[in-house]
């Protein structure tokens, strides 16, 4: 397949520069959007966008336009080289200056095709590689990039491959509202069968987390290791989404854990300290291996009386959450929540019967979503594969 380098069929713009206080509403006369690294996400991330004054873009190219492939300019060095698609947008749209724009020559690149080449792993992982790094902040090398060799057959064939790697990856984004979707369900499960935990329309007996449950302990302070016999879970293996993240472990020598250190099937595990985002994530523990716990997380046991699923899912909850965000102390930059604060939490308490009832139908969705994640995890290797065969002229 031909080859061209980056810069005979594309160029890059660089954004404006701003202050801080050049930010004005978006409803000022002569605004227009500007995005910034936040903004580059999977896809481009409107959820926050800022403003400032049409002034501030001195040249016309800085006009974001669609097709554009966003490319973080400036940024730690693993998301440096970090990239986006530009949709249509509903407003006119500039960019700031940690952020570049990679346009394609129209007459020689197809857009799609130019996107799913930059974002693939090798040409991200080379961008990355070529990073200029200066105090914590990695540089894109413009010029390096603009060597690469990109393959370049007829405009046809790219709009071909383009078009078969969008098909795959529509099916990937179908996946994952799906999973999106389940994930709301567990929530209205919960407030369909409890009610509002704010408002306790249903009018449980209300209690305190430690008349649910039979303990709460620390976890090990003993330093894992990349090796060793026995697994030990830690804060980043919690989710914010209220599951256990196992893809990333360390380990301890079975001799240095004790009982008290061991996590079983349906305790609960708590993180007393991260951000203020982060603190009190909270996943019930549905593997039958046993493992260890770290230091950040405490291991919450129930009692006969009630089931781990309910609490947690009280925990994960908006109200739950907004309770956790009000309760955190800052300490030394971080926040936290200790085991005994965490137990004088009041929580609604129906009966057992329901809870266990909850508990089934959670299970039927995880059931599901477990599924949808298989699926989704098929696809993404489909969609690796094409993307590597596409770019060596194999499809």
């Amino acid at each position: 397949m031909k080859t061209n380098s980056l810069g005979e069929v594309a160029f890059f713009v660089r954004g404006v520069t701003f202050k801080p206080s050049d930010i004005v509403s978006g409803n000022s006369p002569d605004s227009l959007w500007c995005m910034r690294t936040r903004n580059i996400q999977t896809e481009l991330d409107l959820s926050d966008v800022w403003s400032i004054s049409r002034s501030h873009v001195k040249r016309p190219e800085q006009i974001l336009q669609f097709g554009d492939v966003l490319v973080s300019s400036a940024n730690s060095w693993n998301l440096v080289g970090k990239c986006c698609w530009t949709p249509q947008l509903d407003n006119e749209a500039t960019f700031g200056g940690f952020i570049t724009a990679l346009r394609a020559d129209p007459a020689r690149l197809h857009p799609r095709y130019l996107y799913w080449w930059f974002s693939s792993p090798t040409v991200q992982a080379a961008v990355r590689s070529f990073g200029r790094q200066t105090t914590n902040i990695s540089n894109l090398d413009i010029h390096r990039c603009l060597a690469l060799n990109i393959p370049v057959p007829p405009l046809e064939e790219q709009r071909r491959l383009a078009g078969l790697l969008d098909q795959v990856d529509d099916l990937r984004a179908k996946r994952q509202q799906a999973i999106a979707l389940l994930d709301d369900l567990a929530q209205s499960i919960f407030l369909d069968m409890f009610g509002n935990p704010a408002t306790n329309p249903k009018g449980w007996v209300i209690r305190t987390v430690s008349d649910l449950i039979e303990s709460a302990t620390y976890g090990t302070s003993q330093k894992a290791h990349t090796a060793g016999d026995f697994p030990v879970l830690r804060m980043g293996n919690l989710t914010a989404q209220g599951r256990i993240d196992l893809s990333s472990l360390k380990y301890l020598p079975t001799s240095e854990v004790g009982e008290r250190h061991i996590v079983r099937k349906d305790d609960i595990l708590f993180n007393r300290t991260n951000s203020a985002d982060l603190v009190g994530k909270t996943a019930v523990f549905r593997e039958n291996t046993p493992m260890a716990y770290a230091g950040y997380l405490v291991r919450v046991r129930t009692n006969p009386q009630n089931h781990p699923e309910y609490i947690s899912a009280f925990l994960n909850s908006r109200y739950g959450k907004k309770i956790l965000r009000n309760m955190c102390k800052s300490i030394v930059g971080m926040a936290n929540i200790n085991a005994r604060e965490l137990q004088s939490i009041r929580i609604p308490a129906p009966p057992l019967k329901l809870q266990q009832e909850f508990a089934q139908r959670l299970q039927a969705t995880e059931q599901q979503r477990a599924a949808h994640v298989s699926h989704l995890e098929a696809l993404d290797e489909l969609f690796s594969s094409l993307q590597a065969k596409a770019f060596r002229g194999e499809l």
